[in-house]
């Protein structure tokens, strides 16, 4: 427990972590699992729809259910698979689907359909 950071701290526990474990059980959006993932950061945890739709099998490790069974599984599976994470692809893959530019232009796409 760090205290209060501004985003460079962050950012750079962040980049000295092998994977960020969430376990939430409902999720709008998750903003710290895209910050983690912007850092190269692998995700562990449950299958949330709002995090499933900016992931795939390259960045996280889904749990089948969210039960002390499944994270010891997936925590040993990470374990043993952590040289499979590209954490520079993971990084960029999550830059360029996350970045102010592509939010610019798809909401600014948005508005003008509902128009």
């Amino acid at each position: 427990f760090l205290g209060k950071m501004d985003k460079e701290q962050i950012a750079t526990q962040l980049a000295c972590s092998d994977v960020y474990l969430f376990s939430s059980k409902y999720e709008t959006f998750s903003v710290v699992c895209a910050q983690a993932l912007c850092c190269g950061v692998p995700l562990i945890g449950p299958s949330i729809p709002a995090i499933l739709e900016y992931t795939d099998t390259t960045n996280i490790l889904p749990l089948a259910e969210n039960n002390a069974d499944e994270w010891e599984l997936n925590l040993l599976i990470f374990i043993q698979d952590i040289k499979n994470y590209d954490r520079e692809m993971i990084s960029k893959k999550a830059l360029d689907y996350l970045s102010h530019e592509k939010i610019k232009i798809e909401y600014k796409e948005f508005l003008n359909e509902s128009m």
